[in-house]
């Protein structure tokens, strides 16, 4: 990427500065990968995952930190249980509108992997295909769709992450990437997930209208568990998805498993744009 062209800067979109980088010339003709990231993430805890797959397959990309995360405005309310149905709906659209891109791959993470998923929805022309990693579309129940045993589930892994937190390490870990934002973003991510309205919330409608393809890169690994995602995005997409699953990841498949998901990832990114 030495060579390749990387602008950066701020913009105005749901009323609040967000940051954003590009990866190589954005133009209406090409194809356009366009990142959404995690619940706790930002553009640099991509890493150099967007590089990569950009040098992949030759496309530039749009990555930026939403509301509350990164180098973007600060959080000053709680999440309320439609922060991904207003992003994805609302905030993103206004994001793209700033950028000469072209049609859309979407590379979502997690709650990203579930905006992609409403835009795509929304907006099915401009979307050529979906990469879900690990991608959150459903509240799991207390029973274990990967064992039918009752186990802590995804609440036991939260708990986890908010005492992981609260000790400390965690909350240190992300203040490199969030800096003052690091409290505000973490509790507006936890207390949204943990909040008893939360329990229930699905996008079974919204799946229903997506028509563009999607594959899945997932850790089997995952503490939040992944099997009933992937029988929500079975039961309800127009076409079957394509799920790659690796063996030792967790939540965390392009990280944990760079290789896997950056194979897995450009091989879906070619076979969206033979159809395009």
């Amino acid at each position: 990427m030495a060579d390749r062209l990387i602008n950066e800067g701020y913009i105005k979109a749901g009323g609040h500065r967000l940051r954003w980088r590009t990866l190589g010339a954005l133009t209406p003709t090409a194809p356009t990968l366009v990142f959404l990231h995690e619940g706790l993430g930002s553009i640099r805890m991509w890493k150099d995952f967007p590089d990569q797959l950009v040098e992949a397959t030759g496309l530039p990309a749009l990555v930026y930190d939403r509301w509350g995360h990164g180098e973007s405005d600060a959080l000053t309310e709680p999440r309320q249980r439609s922060y991904r149905r207003v992003e994805a709906l609302e905030v993103l659209p206004e994001v793209l509108s700033q950028f000469d891109h072209g049609p859309l791959v979407l590379i979502g993470h997690s709650d990203g992997g579930a905006m992609s998923l409403l835009f795509a929805a929304a907006h099915p022309d401009a979307v050529l295909g979906i990469i879900g990693l690990a991608p959150q579309v459903e509240a799991p129940s207390n029973a274990s769709v990967d064992t039918g045993e009752q186990r802590p589930g995804a609440g036991g892994a939260m708990r986890a992450v908010i005492e992981a937190f609260e000790a400390g390490g965690l909350r240190e870990r992300l203040e490199r990437y969030h800096g003052d934002n690091t409290d505000s973003m973490f509790y507006g991510w936890a207390n949204a997930w943990s909040s008893p309205e939360f329990a229930g919330w699905e996008m079974h409608e919204d799946l229903l209208r997506v028509r563009c393809p999607v594959t899945v890169i997932q850790g089997d690994r995952d503490p939040y568990g992944y099997r009933h995602n992937i029988q929500a995005l079975e039961r309800d997409l127009a076409s079957a998805p394509e799920v790659c699953i690796h063996p030792e990841a967790g939540h965390i498949p392009h990280h944990e498993a760079r290789a896997f998901t950056l194979e897995h990832a450009t091989a879906a990114v070619r076979r969206f744009l033979s159809r395009h």
